[in-house]
This record gives structure tokens, sequence and C-alpha cells, in this order.
């Protein structure tokens, strides 16, 4: 089996390549039969507005037709945009991610439950399986018993966050100002919640859903919820923007906005793909700003929290580790298991055959099983115990071959 995880991030990919590569629900549920095509027995997505990644099991080495694949989508013949990871490298990596140390801010505690999200989508339309789901299920507990040891989540940080705060250097002060919230997902929640404690002269909220919006705010009575549909003209009152939504294309066009501009308005554009045209940056009283902009101010979350990374990537190598002896075993799983199943058709024909020939009571019998079993189950504990020793999957191939031809496994 190969484990492999191919992605792109911020770190390594502008936004106009990551948002070609931004999986929807809907996307990821139609990749199935494709990938099953390419021999991909397990596989999970995760795609936020950082990366994008695709964690797939195989029995054949078929990475370079997901590489290609990635490739044709974002339109583009240079590798230097993707990073890709193999075995121990992969988990190595995930679990670096689900705790946040891959993040635009180190040790934010949103990624954690997109991790949650991305499993939950594969296993709901059997896209992950046995491998996959451990993984990102021990993932997922390593990066809670990580979070509540090493304290990550005490000073609050998010993209959300530190968004706000780029965006208040802008303003120059957030007292008195009028800002609007596109958006009432995750992330426009958090801007709002963030925002309700600044001495705005106004925040208000629209979303294409508007029962949606109305529920996010119902316990902030200082929040207004507009007509999506109105938003251009809503641009005139605020001066400043923050927009979250999961539209596949932008909603807020060059021109439509000109027609509305009266005064300097600071856009934020926090969706990949992106929801703001990024040449409305070219008008005079619009500022377009996205999630790339927001490394510089990130740079201080990193030096923060960096006393505390060695120590995570030291509890991550023995996470790793553990992970790996983890699934040399799970290969051994069906070879063991049929092993055992011999051992039983064998003690079961003894008793029989014997059974036919003497003639004993119920004690006798039990205790003959019993003596039977025992005599089997050391005839085979020597192999099973040589096969939990292996340490590479050649020998691992190997034993299971020769286990099999003697046995007659299968």
């Amino acid at each position: 089996m190969y484990l492999h995880v191919v992605g792109i991030d911020y770190k390594n990919t502008p936004i106009e390549l990551r948002e070609k590569g931004a999986f929807s629900k809907s996307k990821i549920i139609e990749l199935r039969e494709p990938f099953h095509a390419m021999g991909i027995k397990e596989f999970v997505v995760v795609s936020t507005c950082n990366r994008s990644e695709i964690y797939f099991l195989t029995v054949e080495d078929t990475y370079d037709s997901i590489l290609n694949y990635y490739m044709t989508l974002l339109g583009t013949e240079d590798r230097s945009c993707f990073y890709a990871y193999s075995e121990e490298l992969v988990m190595n990596h995930l679990l670096r991610v689900t705790c946040g140390l891959e993040s635009l801010v180190i040790g934010e505690d949103q990624i954690l439950g997109q991790i949650k999200e991305s499993l939950s989508l594969a296993m709901e339309h059997q896209q992950s399986g046995k491998i996959l789901n451990k993984l990102f299920r021990e993932s997922v507990s390593f990066a809670k018993n990580i979070k509540t040891t090493y304290k990550m989540s005490e000073n609050q940080t998010s993209v959300s966050t530190i968004s706000i705060k780029f965006v208040e250097e802008q303003l120059e002060t957030y007292k008195d100002k009028r800002v609007l919230i596109v958006g009432s997902g995750e992330t426009g929640e958090l801007v709002m919640k963030y925002l309700v404690d600044k001495e705005l002269a106004s925040l208000s909220i629209i979303n294409r859903t508007k029962c949606h919006a109305h529920r996010v705010t119902k316990n902030y009575s200082n929040i207004e919820v507009l007509d999506y549909e109105e938003r251009y003209k809503y641009l005139q009152s605020y001066d400043a923007i923050f927009s979250a939504t999961a539209s596949p294309h932008v909603i807020f066009t060059k021109d439509k906005v000109a027609e509305h501009l009266v005064h300097k308005v600071v856009f934020m554009d926090l969706a990949v793909p992106r929801d703001i045209d990024p040449v409305i940056d070219e008008l005079d009283k619009a500022s377009v700003y996205t999630v790339d902009d927001l490394q510089k101010i990130s740079t201080q979350n990193i030096a923060l929290r960096q006393s505390l990374v060695d120590d995570i990537e030291q509890e991550i190598k023995g996470k790793v580790q553990s992970l790996v002896m983890w699934i040399r075993n799970s290969q051994l799983d069906v070879t063991i298991k049929q092993l055992s199943r011999m051992q039983q058709t064998h003690v079961q024909e003894a008793v029989e055959a014997i059974g036919k020939k003497v003639a004993l009571d119920d004690k006798s019998t039990e205790y003959m099983e019993i003596v039977i079993k025992s005599m089997v189950k050391k005839l085979f504990k020597s192999p099973i115990d040589t096969l939990k020793t292996l340490e590479s999957d050649e020998d691992i191939e190997v034993y299971q071959d020769v286990l099999t031809d003697l046995f007659k496994l299968g």
C-alpha cells in the first residue's frame, strides 16, 4: 500500500492559483468515481482558504496521476507550486496541520474543525477507509491534547482575528467606523464576534440566505441583518467590508462597485475562491486585501508561539512512530485472521475425527478440544510472532506471500 498527500498552501501557491484548486463539497463528492478509476482505495480532501490537500492510499503507486490531475485543475505545469509527502511524512504533515503548526496563524483552532469536517464528508460518501479514518481521528485527538497541554488557545488567534487587526491598521481606528460583513458562515461569524467589542458606529451582516444571518445574530441586538441582493447599494454606507462566502465566483465586480462608491472603502476578502474582484483595487476609493496580505502581521504570532513549536514537534515524532506501527500491524491483520481461521478449522476437524473413532463423554471431549487448541496454537505462534516483529513493508510482503503459499491461505 502507498500513502501520499499532495497539496498547495499559502506558503507556496498564490491565491490566484489556490482559488482554482479550492474544492467545494459537491466537487469533493464527485471525485469518488474518477479517483477509484485511478486505483485510489481511500482519499480525504482538505480544502480551506489557506490550503487544499488530497490524502490518498493506493495499492499501486498512482502519485503521478493525482499530481497531474492537480496540475490540470490549476492550469499550471509548475510543480514548485505543490508539496507532496509519502508514508511517514504524510502522518507528520497531517499532525502538524491539525495542530495548527502549518497555519498562517500558528496554533489557530479553526483548522481542527475543518479537519474533522473533511473526514466526516469522506466517511459519509465512502471515500475514506480503515487507514485514513484512523490517521485523521488520531490526528484530531492528538491535536486536542496538544492544545490543552500547551494552552495554545489561551490567546485566541485565527485568520479572522488577524484580519480584524489588519483592517484596523488600514482604518487607523475602528471607533465610529461602519463595518459590513458579507457571509454568515464560520469565518463571517467569527469576524462578527470579534468586532462587536469594538467602538463601531454600526455593524451589519448580509448573507445569501437571510434566515441564517438572523440565526447567528440572534444574541446581538446591535447587529443589523441586510438584504444580500442590495449589497452594492450598501457600499456608500460603510467604511470596511469583510467578505467570506462560499461562492464559486466573485460577488463584487469592479463596474458595479464603481457605481456605488462615494468614499474610501477597505475590502477584506477572506474567501477562497475570492469574493471580491481584485481589479476593484484599481479604483481610487477602494483598497482590496486578501488572506495573502495577512502573512506579515501573522509573523508576530509566529514569534510568540515558536517557543512551543519545538516541544510539540517532539511529541509529533512519537505519535508518528505509533501510527507507523499501527499501519504495519494492520497490514498483517488479513494474514493473521486467515491463520486464526485455519487454526479453528484444524481443531474442529481433529475433534470430529477423534469423536468418530472413540466414544467420549462431554467432559472428555471438552478437555480434548482444549489440548488440541493449545497444540495448534503453538504450531502457528512462531510465524505470527515473526510477522509482528517485521519492520519493512518489503519484508512483510515477502513473509505474507510465503505464508500464503505454505498454508494455502486466501
